[in-house]
């Protein structure tokens, strides 16, 4: 059977990412909360946005964390968000650190195709994303963990395309 895995941002407002500051202060689905739900379910695993959940991705927590879902007999896919050489080497070390093959990663923020909102040049956004990806390939690759680079309707087919070329 096909592993099927719930992810953090099936709940985009329980999960505390479609919230208006006047909002903050509403409980957010914890990643306990999370384990749970999937473990009442029968799914296999969890997906979560890691760095977000466990800001400056301590050891311990991240400890807790992998002997929680070895517990409950769940895989753990990382979701880095946004391709960001800043931030994105911490969560391909943890990936490496958890054994897992690839980390998900969007090329932008932009959601629903509305690239054209942002009065970005779209070469110009393509070239810096190029860059960006140039620079991350190779500590992921160091770490033996793959960039799953997720459509998330911000870039064509071609654009992908040429990303793989």
């Amino acid at each position: 059977m096909l592993p099927i895995g719930l992810s953090l941002f099936s709940f985009g407002y329980l999960g505390g990412f479609a919230r208006r500051p006047h909002e903050q202060h509403q409980p957010v689905l914890s990643v306990e909360q999370l384990i749970a739900l999937a473990t009442r379910h029968g799914v296999s695993g969890i997906e979560l946005p890691l760095a977000r959940c466990y800001p400056g991705l301590p050891a311990e927590p991240l400890a807790r964390l992998k002997d929680r879902l070895t517990q409950a007999g769940l895989f753990l896919s990382i979701d880095a968000e946004v391709v960001d050489d800043e931030s994105l080497p911490a969560t391909l070390e943890a990936a490496a650190w958890f054994g897992e093959s690839f980390v998900r990663v969007k090329l932008s923020k932009i959601l629903g195709g509305n690239r054209y909102l942002s009065h970005a040049d779209p070469n110009v956004w393509f070239a810096h994303t190029r860059q960006r990806l140039t620079r991350v390939a190779p500590l992921a690759r160091d770490r033996g963990v793959a960039l799953a680079i997720e459509n998330h309707q911000d870039v064509t087919s071609q654009e992908l395309l040429r990303l793989i070329d």
